[in-house]
């Protein structure tokens, strides 16, 4: 009995005092004894689960891990939809250029292949060759509709495409010049009318026969009214002057912008006619209405030139080239350069440093032309060279264009004439001289 007693004492001393696993293990580390029974299943049980807690904890923070990729990528790619969407719509705005849409045509016409869209391209060309022949100081930047090399025809298409949905962000968002037109029969053969933008249309009319003159009518119309002061230079080309009336439009016009072009297209024109003193004040004008507007200045010298006033030139070319210094985004960078070096050529001769004279004129001849500037450089550098009493040296500035189709007849006799001097060749003085009479209509 005493025995069975014992025993049992000792199976109870052997049983856990706590229920709680964690410190069922804490009193087994502590005796040296492992639990036994149901105190070790408890135990192992408890274990398992812990395992099973880690795991899932694992697994819990690796999907918390894959859900912040995604979100953060979903984040990114809305982020980039967000700023091309953005991208797009301000690329949209600042759109400009013309857009030829293909004109309305009778069915006749279009059976024979000449449709819409031929005869819009073929509008086309005639405005691109336009543009390329006009030879402007003025920056395309200055212009409210400037189209630049964005030239086009709208070619029809079925259903939405992407390109549509663009033309449509363009021609709702963006400064697009879009020209539109039709051709219709008459009595006498065809009509052509073309409207640029929401201006009145012009037509032109003629036999069939001459579609082409047609189309280029049709073509100058356009040009005038969408580009007004580029069709005036243009016109210029034809030796009669920009274009008087259009200046006049936009010397009435209320953009400050288009008075100032207008009123340096004027004093050109009053050179042109021989009228230097009108050309001054025309220029002057200009400068009034704006002081550094840099084209005026240039039109103040060539008038200055063209009087022979020798000391205002100089002091003019003075203000002018500390003006130049700073960019006048309002013209070309191949005109600002040209002049630029130009006068600081003049300026460089009017006080005899010939050398300085011959350098910045040899400068001009490498940078883009302008108004034939770079290939009159090589006869300014040659005849600097002649100052100086270089002959070799003149003739190598003249080298280059010599025998040239760029060569002009008579800056290259005034230069074989001072050439002849510098070498004592009297009878070719004699000869040059005569033709040097002629040429000026000296008697």
């Amino acid at each position: 009995m005493l025995e069975e007693a014992q025993t049992r004492a000792g199976s109870a001393g052997d049983e856990p005092t706590t229920p709680d696993a964690v410190e069922i293990a804490m009193e087994a580390e502590a005796t040296g004894a492992p639990p036994e029974g149901a105190a070790r299943r408890l135990l192992e049980s408890h274990i398992r689960l812990a395992e099973e807690q880690i795991g899932l904890a694992r697994n819990e923070r690796f999907r918390n891990r894959i859900k912040a990729v995604r979100d953060m990528t979903l984040a990114a790619a809305v982020m980039l939809l967000v700023l091309g969407a953005g991208a797009v719509l301000l690329a949209a705005r600042n759109a400009q250029g013309l857009v030829v849409e293909p004109l309305g045509v009778p069915p006749e016409m279009a059976a024979q292949g000449m449709d819409g869209s031929v005869l819009a391209a073929r509008l086309l060309d005639r405005l691109s060759a336009m543009q390329a022949a006009t030879d402007s100081s003025r920056a395309p930047s200055s212009y409210s509709n400037n189209w630049g090399d964005d030239l086009a025809v709208e070619v029809p298409q079925t259903g939405m495409s992407a390109g549509e949905l663009w033309g449509a962000l363009r021609a709702g968002l963006g400064r697009e010049t879009r020209l539109t037109g039709d051709v219709v029969r008459t009595a006498d053969g065809l009509a052509i009318t073309v409207r640029v933008g929401s201006q009145p249309g012009v037509t032109v009319s003629g036999p069939e026969s001459d579609l082409n003159r047609l189309l280029d009518q049709s073509a100058e119309a356009a040009y005038r009214q969408s580009q007004p002061y580029r069709y005036a230079v243009w016109v210029s080309r034809r030796g009669n002057g920009m274009d008087a009336p259009v200046l006049a439009e936009l010397a009435a016009s209320t953009d400050r912008t288009e008075r100032l072009w207008a009123l340096v297209g004027q004093a050109v024109n009053a050179l042109d006619a021989n009228d230097p003193a009108l050309g001054e004040t025309l220029a002057r004008q200009a400068l009034e209405l704006d002081p550094t507007f840099h084209k005026a200045r240039w039109n103040v010298s060539d008038s200055l030139l063209a009087m022979g006033r020798d000391e205002d030139l100089l002091a003019e070319n003075r203000l002018t080239e500390r003006a130049m210094r700073r960019r006048d985004p309002r013209v070309t960078e191949a005109s600002q350069g040209q002049v630029l070096h130009n006068v600081r050529s003049s300026i460089a001769e009017a006080t005899g440093d010939f050398a300085t004279a011959a350098a910045e004129a040899t400068i001009m001849t490498g940078l883009p032309d302008y108004a034939n500037n770079g290939v009159n450089a090589h006869y300014y550098a040659a005849e600097a060279r002649l100052r100086l009493h270089d002959v070799s040296g003149a003739r190598r500035a003249r080298a280059p264009i010599d025998g040239t189709s760029r060569a002009i007849p008579q800056a290259a006799l005034l230069i074989d004439f001072v050439e002849a001097s510098e070498r004592g060749d009297a009878a070719a003085v004699q000869r040059l001289g005569a033709e040097v009479i002629a040429m000026l209509g000296t008697p």
